[in-house]
């Protein structure tokens, strides 16, 4: 459907529905939550360095990603009492699959250039600034 009122012509409108955006932001929220969770005590038990914490958390924003699209196909698959709830459940399904299809991509870019800037942290950490006077 295409709403040409207020919101500018010719722009669909379940991009400005509730339903998408819940299912965009609970895709976003279940990547932070399940890097942090699963990454910060995964990083301790595998050494504790940088390197163990980023990839900790990458595949704990990663699994937790890929159970929340498990819940919302499953959601999206079970029977509904009205055509418009099936509406809602199907823009839902395509919030969270506009999240994975942003955050992903973004995380695996963002992934290198993370690692370097922690490692550029870590060596300024044990050579403080010091004068040559």
């Amino acid at each position: 459907m295409i709403d040409a009122g207020a919101k500018g012509a010719g722009v669909p409108d379940f991009f400005f529905s509730t339903p998408f955006w819940s299912g965009f932001f609970g895709m976003a929220m279940a990547a932070l939550l399940g890097g942090v969770c699963f990454g910060f005590p995964a990083s301790l038990f595998a050494g504790g360095n940088n390197r163990s914490l980023l990839v900790a958390i990458f595949i704990g924003a990663l699994v937790a990603m890929s159970i929340g699209m498990t819940a919302l196909l499953i959601r999206t698959m079970t029977p509904v009492e009205t055509r418009a709830e099936g509406y809602e459940r199907d823009r839902t399904l395509l919030g969270g699959v506009l999240a994975i299809l942003i955050f992903v991509p973004a995380m695996w870019f963002a992934f290198p250039h993370v690692l370097n800037f922690m490692i550029l942290l870590d060596q300024n950490a044990y050579r403080p600034f010091t004068t040559n006077t």
